[in-house]
């Protein structure tokens, strides 16, 4: 049986992640979109596609090889908060964002942990184990393939705040305190319109026919989650 290994992030992980801020990591291609459509495709075909998501790897600030990101939620303000904590301060938890690596013929998955969840922020959701194993390879060989593993990662999907379906993240970054928040906001929220796309899953819906029968079903993408840029800076702190 094939194995999953993913490892804890270091320092050098964050580093070599493309900026925010500084980089236009939030653009799209029509290569980035022909890839995460098959990305998309993919997880809709092995049935995997309410397990997982793509997420846009990017980074805010930087992390020291003793700390690790882990995400609590906050279930009264509706939001969850992503921070550093240091080692001792990370026990009992569980990957949620991973990036995957170049793919052994025929060994082990290997993967670095990016974010990092407490129990209650991971509600009903199962932690990624051996039993992904063949989708996450599946991924890997996509990412590998277009040349993107340095671009795209896997996002459990995970939804402790119960969002609505006209509901997303919006998250703010402080980059002084060191924590991003991701806060339930409308779709139709003014703010989305000034914000970057950095996690999609995908859904099949019916199609009907002209006699009102389904006639098909296609899989389409849904943002679930975006970080909220002000001109060419992350917004910093609370701007609800």
């Amino acid at each position: 049986m094939t194995m999953v290994d993913i490892r804890p992030h270091q320092a050098n992980d964050y580093q070599s992640l493309p900026d925010m801020d500084t980089t236009d990591v939030g653009v799209l291609d029509s290569q980035d979109r022909a890839c995460l459509d098959e990305l998309g495709r993919f997880l809709v075909e092995r049935g995997e596609n309410e397990r997982f998501g793509v997420t846009l790897l990017h980074s805010h600030f930087p992390i020291s090889d003793d700390e690790i990101f882990v995400e609590v939620a906050d279930h009264a303000a509706r939001k969850l908060v992503m921070s550093p904590r240091t080692a001792p301060e990370s026990r009992d938890v569980s990957p949620i964002t991973v990036q995957l690596l170049p793919r052994e013929q025929g060994g082990q998955v290997h993967a670095i942990g990016l974010e990092y969840a407490t129990q209650d922020a991971f509600q009903d959701a199962i932690p990624v184990g051996d039993e992904d194993a063949k989708t996450l390879s599946g991924l890997a060989e996509i990412l590998e393939r277009r040349h993107s593993l340095g671009r795209f990662g896997v996002r459990l999907i995970h939804d402790p705040l119960a969002l609505c379906d006209d509901e997303l993240l919006l998250e703010t970054c402080d980059l002084d305190a060191r924590f991003l928040d991701s806060a339930a906001a409308s779709i139709d929220d003014h703010r989305v319109a000034d914000s970057v796309e950095t996690f999609w899953r995908w859904t099949l819906e019916p199609v009907t026919g002209p006699n009102g029968a389904v006639a098909a079903q296609v899989c389409r993408h849904k943002c679930v989650k975006a970080c909220l840029k002000d001109g060419d800076r992350h917004v910093k702190g609370d701007h609800s």
